[in-house]
């Protein structure tokens, strides 16, 4: 380690005169007071030059430096503040380089997001926690609303076997009129082209229903899942 204090050099010429004095002089007496002032002066340099902070760092050469200073071109490096006494006041980071700070802001991203997930999670268990009281509440409303999605589609599905019938009956009376050498009019092509359109809303909604099932199974098996876990773990 290396100890670097700063001095006056105008200060330390003077002494060296006064000392030269000392040395000149005859008298022991005035001798002895010419040194002691030099001491003195020599004590308030040194005390005068020491900071009541240090700074340590590292220079071009690797060696750790403690000194009263930091020159501008180590800062960038990092460093550390002591006070005289040797304690650590702070420690000031080197400065990031541009690829380290993007690394940075990825990983406070990831750090963002993963914060956000883990909130979102706690409400989504507050939630399920509140919705149900036991694991066999979700399979009881799991079955309701099955119940209810299986009806609906029932209900479509016995709507569509109806439109079905009734398309075929106007095809067999329009089939019937052209035998008899009779015309089909416009708004009887219209009448079945109604039906069609009623069948197939008919079949996008039976679709729907057999997809919300799959769905909503899903749903309540994730749904079940997790409330068992819940529920074990207040056990």
């Amino acid at each position: 380690m290396v100890l670097g204090f700063n001095v006056d050099a105008g200060l330390v010429s003077d002494i060296e005169k006064i000392a030269d004095i000392g040395k000149g002089s005859k008298t022991p007496a005035l001798w002895f007071c010419i040194n002691a002032f030099v001491c003195l002066l020599v004590l308030s340099m040194f005390a005068g030059s020491v900071s009541a902070e240090l700074y340590k760092y590292i220079n071009d050469d690797g060696v750790v430096v403690l000194d009263s200073q930091i020159p501008a071109r180590f800062v960038k490096n990092g460093y550390t503040v002591l006070s005289v006494s040797g304690n650590v006041i702070e420690v000031i980071p080197r400065i990031l380089t541009a690829e380290e700070l993007a690394i940075q802001e990825q990983h406070s991203a990831i750090e963002i997001a993963n914060a956000r997930r883990a909130e979102e999670k706690k409400q989504y268990d507050e939630h399920l926690m509140i919705m149900y009281s036991s694991p066999q509440e979700v399979i009881d409303s799991r079955n309701a609303t099955m119940v209810k999605i299986e009806n609906h589609q029932l209900r479509v599905e016995q709507k569509l076997s109806r439109l079905n019938a009734d398309k075929l009956v106007l095809e067999l009376k329009f089939a019937n009129i052209e035998r008899a050498g009779g015309k089909i009019t416009a708004a009887k092509f219209d009448q079945i082209q109604r039906v069609e359109e009623l069948i197939k809303r008919s079949e996008a909604e039976v679709k729907i229903s057999a997809e919300d099932k799959v769905l909503v199974d899903a749903k309540f098996a994730l749904e079940l899942k997790r409330v068992q876990e819940l529920y074990d773990k207040t056990r």
